[in-house]
């Protein structure tokens, strides 16, 4: 009875199934853009307020990160000069979308994107957004409006605009 016993723990461990994980793992891809300058807007004294305009900046991001939430965001500072205390208040920043946002390479879906009318952005906007989990190169570009309050005293004035990148 004891060899009778043997044989069928042998059949038992013969058709035993062993299952192995594989994993692969990417590295080396994060999310970045690349954005062209903003030059000098400039316009004399004035006692009444005046409107700016920025020229044409371009900008181009590269989305591989591929997880979810893959966004820009902006984010307009207040603009000052050191030698007086009269500001150019963040929320006299607006920024549109010249041409509008496109996918240049790869694939995905763009939404949320930044109006090509000027918006305020001194609590931030979404620049762009993208689908889940694709990668993609995204270009566009962007102008700024700068309202200057009247009788702001002579001087340069400077700020950020702050791009975040997710």
């Amino acid at each position: 009875m004891a060899a009778l016993f043997m044989v069928s723990f042998v059949a038992l461990s013969a058709n035993a199934q062993i299952n192995k994980e594989v994993q692969v793992k990417i590295t080396g891809w994060e999310n970045n853009c690349t954005f062209d300058n903003y030059t000098l807007m400039q316009t004399g004294f004035s006692y009444a307020e005046k409107i700016l305009e920025s020229n044409v900046s371009g900008y181009v991001c590269t989305m591989e990160k591929g997880g979810v939430d893959g966004y820009v965001t902006v984010l307009s500072d207040e603009l000052t000069n050191p030698a007086v205390s009269p500001i150019i208040p963040a929320q006299n920043v607006k920024i549109k979308h010249v041409d509008s946002t496109a996918v240049s390479a790869w694939v995905c879906a763009l939404s949320n994107t930044l109006a090509t009318t000027y918006t305020n952005v001194a609590s931030g906007q979404t620049l762009f957004e993208k689908d889940d989990y694709t990668v993609c190169t995204v270009g566009g570009s962007t102008q700024l409006e700068v309202t200057v309050p009247a009788s702001l005293p002579v001087g340069t004035y400077t700020g950020d605009m702050i791009f975040t990148i997710y």
